[in-house]
């Protein structure tokens, strides 16, 4: 019989189908309901805009339920759940989200999501360094030994660094906003970070000495031309960045790729693999 199996073979049998199909399969019997659940869990991703608006119900039932929120190795959504289904909000322009029940219940998930590895925060971190409401977070993201991190503040925010400090298991890492004030990182921060999303700018701080093999460089304000003593600083990466991939200003110009590519030529030799857009 199949509810003879163990749950390792259970596992591996409904690895291939979605979690759709898990769903139904768990609501066959308690067996399979008890096996395969934590297994909706492990993965959430709320980027679709109607998966967020459901974002309430799932934080709430996780909190509900604090031994599934162990299960939980990948999240991407917001800090704070959504209110209504349907409605979208920009919650930090409205500071009365703090006092709301809503506030706690994710502030709660994250304190016991230690399990964590992919997270990637959707929401645009304008108060994340000068807010103290954010400061249990940042603490909750230090306890996290994560592998990638995707969080966008303003490039005036230092805050990322004070958590970058404690992420040494950290291999990628994507800045899409910038990144903020990089001073005060220290040669043995993120001492095994991989791959990089972020400005010129930003890359510059952050590769040198640390082994990076893969940059993807966002557009920055007034950078057509590719500053070449920041793009020598990439250079000073511990391994030769072989992936490349950059966005310029104008790809259709000429003369904007070929100073691209003989940049790159001259800097990063060893690139493999180049896409400019």
């Amino acid at each position: 019989m199949f509810t003879q199996l163990p749950p390792e073979i259970i596992h591996q049998v409904v690895e291939s189908v979605n979690l759709l199909q898990r769903a139904r399969i768990m609501m066959t019997c308690r067996y399979f309901r008890q096996v395969l659940e934590p297994t909706l869990y492990r993965h959430l991703s709320l980027l679709d805009p109607e998966l967020y608006s459901r974002s309430g119900r799932l934080h709430q039932t996780l909190c509900d339920r604090p031994a599934l929120i162990s299960q939980v190795v990948t999240y991407h959504g917001p800090v704070c759940p959504s209110k209504d289904p349907g409605r979208s909000e920009n919650f930090f322009w409205d500071r009365t989200i703090f006092d709301e029940p809503r506030w706690s219940v994710g502030l709660n998930f994250f304190q016991k999501a230690v399990n964590i590895r992919d997270l990637y925060f959707t929401d645009h971190f304008n108060q994340w360094i000068g807010d103290p409401t954010f400061a249990h977070h940042k603490e909750a993201v230090k306890h996290m030994v994560l592998d990638r991190l995707v969080i966008q503040v303003p490039d005036e925010s230092g805050g990322v660094v004070q958590v970058l400090r404690h992420q040494s298991e950290l291999t990628r890492l994507e800045l899409p906003w910038g990144g903020g004030v990089w001073n005060d990182l220290e040669a043995t921060d993120i001492p095994k970070l991989k791959s990089l999303t972020a400005t010129l700018e930003t890359a510059a701080f952050i590769v040198p000495g640390r082994p990076v093999d893969e940059v993807n460089l966002l557009p920055s304000q007034g950078a057509r031309w590719l500053n070449e003593d920041l793009l020598q600083n990439l250079s000073e990466s511990t391994r030769s960045i072989r992936k490349f991939e950059m966005k310029l200003d104008n790809p259709l110009d000429d003369d904007s790729v070929r100073g691209a590519l003989q940049a790159l030529a001259r800097h990063l030799p060893a690139i493999e693999d180049l896409t400019i857009t």
